[in-house]
């Protein structure tokens, strides 16, 4: 990035004539779609050698590999790998232990979305770009997890890319595919120009980079878009977790799940998101499922209907520092790389985006979306393109290296799985041999709206007011209860370490905290009788 704000200063305002005619003779918008054009080029040109100058990456034979909830280790039996077009087990032509072999090969199935060159022209700028090279790298990161999370959920985990055709397979991962081309189609539902034109309504224009929060909220809002066209995507939805926290009554009523919302731990655990393709529903999006006997009797008259389940895909945006990634976080980062529902992590080093799909040891696996490639055409493509969609090189980068603001990824394919989620990641959120407890993210009870109404009465339980000293106090509303006091250190609730939603200090605080903040400079009522409440909110 810092080489593409060279060139921003460069080439800004600069003409570039490649036809013998005169700068002058170009007007003020030619000279910079020509200089835009020119650093593209040389963006493209230099993204490619810096890629292919990567050396390879070595690898820990009596190490394991984790690699999306799947571990590859010497010391296990892998015969377990029931898909039907896995490599032969005895091949070992290449040197590579069985399990290094295994890796790759589920390497080489995730999906691999770069930068891309040659594209109709994208709306919302007054550039005409058609190459995404400097600055879509973070959408193709969100691309990448999208569509890992879609071929789990039509294929299924143990799927893998293989030379050994399987007719209906074949044609459904050629479907996933083209639903990420670069074109203006509705067949395209995640297309460079329907998630740019997505991000317009967040502010964020093409050519500039994009956030994890941002993208995350994109990739929902496509995936809504693209219901009514494609009948595969009607049964998953996208559940983006505010504040870093997962309700679990609200991702239970996105899917449509059944069951009580207070979880408990399941009997059996055999990992749901592994081996079951969801089965694609001929119905529409947001119609309903009847049974109706064949005698054509119902009961009270009617047909028994209920609403068709959806898997859901969670994303949890999370910020794990200031500048840098704080260290007590790696160990947890790790850990949910383990769970059976991952689709990696959308992060990477700032403005420069990758793909975390797995680790070893203290280094994490990535895919790199900074390799541009021309741009398919939907009407044009074949079966031997998918090829290009998928990347063979193994890529790893020290874990201290990680931007701190990334977005976390959990396919969970029905209520049990989601049980088995919430049981697993509650055990691995907390920092291992950590005083306080500061999580990774949260999974609560209940519903987002629930806790925002109940914080809302306790902010009406009390009033802002001067008293007689000058100071600012809190006056609660009825009689306080009387506190014993005692030595001990009282532990808040887990409910009372969430943060507010008008406030970003905790309830317990709040007394203290406004009392510090008008110490210095006590306020009073203004000409216009304004109460210290309604000054408070000005501030």
């Amino acid at each position: 990035m810092a080489f593409k704000s060279a060139l921003d200063d460069l080439f800004k305002g600069k003409s570039l004539s490649f036809n013998g005619a005169s700068a002058s003779s170009d007007t003020t918008a030619a000279k910079v779609e020509n200089g835009e054009n020119m650093k593209s080029k040389i963006l493209e040109t230099w993204n490619n050698i810096r890629y292919d100058m990567k050396s390879g990456t070595s690898l820990k034979k009596d190490s394991p590999l984790w690699l999306l909830g799947k571990c590859y280790h010497t010391k296990q039996v892998f015969s377990t790998d029931t898909s039907h077009n896995a490599d032969d087990s005895s091949d070992h032509s290449n040197g590579h232990p069985l399990h290094l072999k295994m890796f790759l090969k589920d390497l080489g199935s995730k999906p691999w979305f770069t930068y891309r060159k040659g594209f109709a022209p994208l709306n919302g700028t007054g550039m005409k770009l058609t190459s995404d090279t400097g600055w879509g790298c973070m959408l193709r990161t969100a691309q990448m997890m999208v569509a890992q999370s879609l071929i789990t959920h039509l294929l299924g985990r143990e799927w893998r890319l293989s030379d050994q055709h399987i007719l209906e397979q074949t044609h459904l991962h050629r479907s996933i595919i083209t639903w990420f081309l670069d074109e203006k189609n509705v067949r395209c539902p995640f297309s460079i120009h329907q998630l740019t034109e997505i991000g317009l309504t967040y502010r964020c224009s093409p050519g500039n980079w994009y956030g994890p929060n941002t993208a995350a909220y994109i990739m929902q809002d496509a995936l809504e878009c693209g219901r009514g066209n494609i009948r595969e995507l009607d049964n998953i939805a996208i559940y983006i977790a505010q504040d870093s926290t997962v309700y679990i009554d609200d991702v239970t009523e996105m899917g449509q799940w059944e069951g009580d919302a207070n979880l408990k731990t399941p009997s059996s655990s055999n990992g749901n998101s592994d081996a079951r393709p969801r089965i694609p529903s001929n119905s529409k999006s947001g119609q309903q499922e009847c049974n109706i006997n064949t005698n054509n009797e119902s009961k009270n008259d009617t047909a028994e209907c209920s609403p068709i389940k959806k898997s859901v895909l969670i994303l949890i945006p999370v910020r794990l520092g200031e500048a840098t990634l704080n260290p007590i976080y790696i160990p947890c980062i790790n850990a949910m790389l383990t769970l059976d529902q991952c689709v990696g992590i959308m992060g990477g080093k700032p403005k420069h985006s990758l793909y975390f799909v797995g680790f070893q040891d203290e280094y994490l696996f990535y895919l790199d979306p900074h390799y541009c490639q021309p741009a398919d055409k939907l009407a044009d493509f074949k079966n031997n393109f998918v090829r290009n969609y998928h990347c063979q090189s193994l890529r790893k980068t020290h874990i201290s290296n990680m931007d701190p603001s990334c977005c976390l990824g959990f396919y969970c394919r029905d209520y049990e799985d989601f049980q088995s989620f919430v049981t697993e990641a509650n055990k691995l959120l907390a920092p291992p041999n950590q005083r306080m407890s500061y999580p990774l993210c949260l999974i609560m009870k209940g519903s987002a709206l629930d806790h925002r109404i109940r914080r809302k009465s306790e902010l009406e339980s009390y009033n802002i007011g001067p008293t007689t000293s000058g100071f600012t106090e809190i006056q609660f509303n009825g009689e306080s209860p009387k506190v014993e006091p005692t030595d001990e250190i009282i532990a808040l609730s887990e409910d009372d370490r969430k943060p507010d939603e008008k406030f970003s200090f905790s309830f317990a605080s709040t007394k203290s905290l406004i009392t510090n903040m008008y110490k210095s400079k006590s306020p009073r009522l203004n000409r216009k009788n304004q109460t210290m409440e309604e000054e408070f909110e000005m501030l």
